[in-house]
């Protein structure tokens, strides 16, 4: 598909306009309104020194980098959020990460996401999703280095954009080697429940996640026939991202795109990285 195709596929097909700001005959200069150019919709306000990445410049970005893999990866998908106000492309890493794990039949799909926003001040972001087949979990690792040259305050090439999304791709090698660690880490049920008690702060058991976390552990957890998730500190971040993705309720006409938003760049992603943190101090040092 050409660039425009895909962007008329998920309704973006728009350049971005910007606008001066206008208030009784005068004019604003450094306030900056975008709009879409097909249907004039509002996107965000901004100050004059934002750039802005064309929609169809960014999808050359990433295909650039992907034409540039030796055919390891592609674009396998490109979609939006908030009419437009969020972009975010995808290539599925799986086929050159180490995915030992499918030999037990707990299987991981990796995929390298490009987000960028037209609504927001925030600079585009480069992740890496890891979606746990068995159960459909999500949870998200960014890259660690710091590439100032992927923002919006001046143009890019692709020679800027690339160790950025190289950066991303050693991100899944990372996560198999967490999930490694995880699984070969053994852990009694009661100890399971007391870090879930630990991590959200509530020692009298009265939250409603932390039972709800419990619950799964008690026999809720999907994949739970899995050796690699029974009696392991694997079968414990199971618990939570599976609390993170299909438990924490939200209006049905909305969840899905809410939910998936939330887990690549939000409240569920932060919480998903807190407990892994949590659980690289706690669990992986012998108890007392």
């Amino acid at each position: 598909m050409s660039n425009e195709d895909i962007l008329k596929s998920i309704g973006c097909n728009f350049d971005v306009t910007r606008v001066p700001h206008t208030y009784k005959g005068q004019t604003f200069n450094e306030v900056q309104h975008w709009h879409r150019s097909d249907n004039d919709g509002l996107l965000g306000t901004f100050g004059s020194r934002r750039k802005c990445i064309q929609p169809e410049v960014f999808v050359d970005y990433f295909r650039n980098f992907c034409d540039a893999s030796n055919k390891e990866i592609s674009l396998d998908l490109v979609g939006s959020f908030d009419a437009g106000k969020t972009f975010y492309m995808a290539s599925k890493l799986t086929q050159i990460q180490n995915n030992n794990f499918d030999k037990v039949g707990d299987k991981t799909d990796s995929w390298l996401v490009v987000t960028d926003y037209y609504g927001e001040s925030r600079a585009p972001k480069v992740m890496v999703l890891f979606n746990e087949l068995v159960c459909t979990n999500g949870m998200t690792r960014q890259i660690k280095e710091k590439h100032t040259a992927f923002n919006h305050l001046r143009e890019m090439t692709f020679d800027d954009v690339a160790p950025v999304l190289e950066s991303a791709v050693r991100e899944s090698q990372a996560y198999a080697d967490m999930k490694d660690r995880f699984i070969n880490t053994e852990i009694k049920l009661q100890r399971a429940k007391d870090a879930v008690q630990k991590f959200f702060d509530d020692e009298k058991l009265e939250q409603l996640r932390t039972k709800t976390v419990h619950n799964i552990l008690d026999g809720g957890l999907i994949g739970g026939n899995l050796t690699s998730r029974q009696g392991n500190v694997w079968g414990l971040v199971s618990a939570m991202t599976q609390y993170t993705s299909h438990n924490r309720t939200q209006a049905e006409d909305v969840k899905d795109e809410k939910t998936f938003k939330s887990q690549i760049d939000g409240s569920r992603a932060y919480m998903n990285k807190r407990f892994i943190d949590f659980l690289e101090s706690e669990m992986l040092v012998p108890s007392v």
